[in-house]
């Protein structure tokens, strides 16, 4: 009912370049929206169903990849969350992830507005002129055949993430916005429903907008890691900004390779632990990091967390778990410790860059 609602909403409002035409193509959205609501389009189906739907809009028919992505707080990391695409073989589906370049004009596009590019290749171009290895989802893309996109972006609280879409054809998005803001406006407010919904599980620590909200983006940790460089040498004052209060760490690194990591990340979950806890400012913490296979693995100690970590309420600690895996981080807590685990890529091969390259890949 509420679809129909809207879509007399949208007639009511009709200028003199919209057509009935334009309005069948409106309503095919909100029937589309109607059946996922009603449950009849599976979560796991709902690009592939998107994707349906937009090819029938004259505008939209050459669009072969439709995509929704979360950007991971505190991270330039981004995660597909549901991806279709006509071709054969998606070598981005769900679960798919990678860094972006921090200049990545992912970070400039506002709500409400939408990111357009012609042609790839002049963006492979960029990175060559720079002498800077291609990022690796751009390699991907490129090798699915993609030619040009369309992005909008995705809000719902304190998370934010993407809709892509894709055309084999050059230049085919360049004229959409201007002749299609009504429909791009329904279709971002349908994908950002669906996104919300996604993203629940999120919200499983009651007090995250308060941390996430506190922590600027300008103050987000390189997640390059090479021993004893970079972001390893700053957590002690990540996490001392949000403990509001000086915090000593004694790291001991064991590792001896190049791989990207979530600095950011790790200091906010650390930190909501030490909050829960009742932490005691200038008892120092023990923090050893490791390599085993492909996962690097973190342990947090300290002769307060033997006597207190008992403590610590199971509600809580359940829901900085949940939060700490939907962020691909795994939380264990042991008998005096704490223990993060998270798969990286030993490949890299740049100690200088903090995106995602094709060459860390099997690929």
């Amino acid at each position: 009912m509420a679809s129909l609602y809207m879509y007399n909403a949208l007639r009511g409002n009709k200028n003199e370049e919209t057509t009935d035409k334009d309005y069948y193509y409106l309503s095919r959205l909100l029937n589309f929206r109607n059946e996922y609501n009603l449950g009849q389009i599976k979560d796991e189906d709902f690009s592939e169903k998107l994707l349906d739907v937009l090819r029938n809009h004259p505008m939209f028919d050459k669009t072969t990849r439709a995509c929704i992505a979360i950007a991971y707080p505190l991270s330039n990391k981004i995660g597909i969350v549901s991806s279709a695409t006509t071709k054969a073989k998606n070598l981005m589906g769900a679960n798919y992830s990678c860094y972006v370049s921090r200049t990545s004009s992912l970070n400039s596009i506002e709500k409400g507005s939408v990111r357009v590019y012609d042609d790839i290749d002049i963006i492979v171009d960029e990175f060559i002129e720079q002498n800077k290895p291609v990022q690796k989802s751009l390699h991907y893309l490129k090798k699915m055949g993609v030619r040009s996109g369309l992005t909008i972006k995705l809000e719902t609280r304190a998370l934010k993430g993407y809709l892509f879409l894709n055309s084999d054809d050059v230049g085919y998005y360049s004229e959409i916005e201007k002749k299609c803001s009504t429909y791009l406006n329904l279709l971002e407010m349908i994908v950002s429903e669906y996104f919300n919904k996604k993203m629940e599980d999120f919200y499983s620590v009651s007090n995250i907008e308060t941390y996430l909200h506190k922590f600027p983006s300008s103050k987000l940790l390189s997640n390059a890691h090479l021993y004893g460089k970079d972001g390893i040498k700053e957590i002690s004052n990540f996490i001392s900004y949000y403990m509001e209060g000086d915090v000593s760490l004694k790291i001991q690194d064991n590792t001896n390779k190049k791989f990207l990591v979530p600095w950011g990340q790790i200091s906010l979950i650390t930190s909501m632990l030490l909050r829960e806890l009742g932490y005691l400012k200038g008892i120092p913490l023990d923090v050893e990091i490791y390599d085993d296979e492909n996962t690097m693995k973190i342990s947090l100690s300290s002769i307060e967390f033997s006597g207190r970590a008992d403590e610590l309420s199971f509600d809580h600690y359940r829901g900085i778990r949940k939060f700490a895996r939907n962020l691909g981080i795994e939380l264990i807590k042991q008998k005096d410790n704490f223990l993060f685990s998270l798969e990286v890529d030993y490949n890299q091969k740049y100690a200088d860059i903090t995106y995602s390259t094709f060459e860390d890949s099997s690929d």
